[in-house]
């Protein structure tokens, strides 16, 4: 994971379903700890001690399941930054979040789009020539 890449002391604690997330990612140490439960339980959100946490990321593949996690965790720990992953974008623009700041939304898929065109307008033109 990149975020311990930039900081391998950071605390992480992951809250999945699987058994196995952490050797699927290949993420192991003292500061990576899993938790295998519903991230839209209470229980599972405590277990992952998201009352106590600066940083909550909420990354599954499943829109619902992360807006209900997110929310949640809101209301366990309102001064965490929360991150939620939604697939589709446009659910954000629905949100008043103007009482919460530290609440955010991202799409891996935007981004992704973003840096493909961003690499095709700067990769010396290449593609542009291979259209014509």
């Amino acid at each position: 994971m990149r975020l311990l890449q930039h900081d391998p002391e950071a605390q992480i604690v992951l809250l999945d379903t699987r058994p196995n997330i952490l050797a699927e990612l290949g993420l192991d140490g003292p500061n990576v700890i899993h938790v295998q439960a519903d991230i839209t339980s209470l229980a599972g959100l405590e277990a992952a001690n998201c009352r106590d946490a600066s940083l909550v990321i909420l990354g599954s593949g499943n829109d619902a399941f992360n807006l209900e996690a997110g929310f949640k965790a809101y209301d366990l720990n309102p001064k965490a930054e929360i991150w939620i992953r939604l697939y589709r974008s446009g659910l954000a623009s629905m949100m008043d979040l103007s009482t919460k700041p530290n609440v955010h939304f991202f799409c891996p898929y935007e981004r992704a789009a973003d840096a493909l065109v961003e690499h095709l307008q700067g990769a010396g033109r290449a593609w542009d020539k291979h259209r014509r």
